[in-house]
């Protein structure tokens, strides 16, 4: 097998092969080298923390209206709805914060910057969740043994 010098990569090594087999650079190797002089100068983050408000925005708003209805005519799934959508909106508020705090840029209490918000924020929602999930499966407990009763 034919060494490599020293600072090449792998894609720089040629193999010596019987003749007549591959004398040519392979087809895939200047993709390969076109991908890896790739710059990505841009940034996705501004797009996905505005579609982040604009979707907290909407869900707060019609959770509000939903529990104006809800109230107005007296409708309990109408109530229950627009509570579920007011823990959607806590989330979307959660990943919106945790976006923007991970932006932050490293300095010398967080050496790695706040990175990991976005998973903290994660965290937290799943929390909230499961609390959620508990009260429910509470209610509904306590709503079964009240019935037989």
């Amino acid at each position: 097998m034919a060494r490599r010098a020293a600072g090449s990569t792998l894609l720089d090594a040629r193999i010596a092969l019987p003749a007549g087999i591959f004398t040519e650079t392979p087809p895939t190797y200047d993709r390969f080298r076109a991908m890896s002089r790739h710059t990505h100068d841009h940034d996705h983050r501004s797009t996905s923390q505005s579609a982040l408000l604009i979707a907290l925005a909407f869900t707060t708003f019609f959770a509000v209206v939903e529990a104006i209805a809800g109230w107005w005519s007296n409708s309990l799934a109408l109530i229950g709805d627009a509570g579920h959508m007011i823990t959607d909106s806590v989330a979307l508020g959660l990943g919106a914060l945790a976006a923007r705090m991970s932006r932050r840029p490293p300095s010398l209490r967080h050496s790695y910057g706040l990175k990991r918000a976005e998973v903290v924020g994660a965290m937290c929602n799943i929390a909230l969740m499961l609390v959620v999930l508990v009260y429910i499966a509470f209610e509904a407990f306590t709503r079964l043994k009240r019935s037989h009763a």
